[in-house]
């Protein structure tokens, strides 16, 4: 039924599969889309796209020892959990913290408190292992990202988490995409051939700066 009310939907990550039915179910010429300029756009670029095989565990150290703020995310818990009992072993007196879902309500709202108010304040090199927890409602500003290759909307979510304020705009940040062990299923919660198409499509822009006009393609 019918009822004339008026609809808005906003969002800063609409796929263009969705945004297309939409449109045909709304009618494009009841429709008004705003967007920005694709030259406005491209002042948003703010990620260095970097792929590899594997954590590259001292470069995650010589980065905390600069000073600089690590995000570290993988797809499953034992995989955050080996990550960072080796950094807790490697690295003494570390600024490091492990968050992930199997926490019990109350200490996981004491991790993302700690990791919103301390971790992301901090003027120190400071560590921080998740899982896809850090995609969604966390609201942070780190230096450099490694994490595991994933589906690519997810991937497009952690990315948000490094350089999120562009305090300088034509500053970019380094963001490292593992390719996963598909032996061990190191893709899981995702689809496979889903990981695969990500990884070759972020290949291709392997040392480059992530246009977000090319995001949606």
């Amino acid at each position: 039924k019918l009822i004339g009310c008026h609809i808005h939907v906003c969002t800063a990550t609409m796929p263009s599969a969705l945004q297309t039915t939409i449109l045909s179910l709304l009618g494009e010429n009841n429709t008004q889309c705003v967007k920005l300029e694709e030259e406005v756009l491209s002042t948003f670029n703010r990620h260095l796209i970097h792929t590899c095989d594997y954590l590259r565990i001292n470069e995650v150290k010589e980065r905390y020892y600069k000073g600089e703020k690590v995000l570290i995310v993988h797809n499953q818990i034992r995989g955050a959990v080996a990550t960072y009992t080796k950094l807790k072993q490697e690295i003494k007196d570390a600024k490091i913290l492990l968050i992930h879902s199997r926490f019990q309500r109350g200490k996981r709202n004491e991790l993302e408190r700690i990791l919103m108010e301390d971790f992301n304040n901090s003027k120190e090199g400071c560590i921080v292992v998740s899982t896809q927890v850090v995609e969604v409602s966390i609201d942070i500003n780190f230096d450099v990202m490694y994490t595991d290759c994933a589906d690519i909307m997810s991937l497009i979510q952690r990315f948000g988490r490094i350089n999120r304020q562009r305090d300088n705009i034509g500053l970019y940040k380094d963001v490292f995409v593992i390719n996963v062990d598909y032996d061990r299923k190191g893709y899981l919660p995702y689809d496979a051939d889903k990981c695969k198409t990500t990884f070759e499509e972020l290949e291709k822009i392997n040392g480059n700066v992530l246009d977000e006009n090319y995001i949606q393609t």
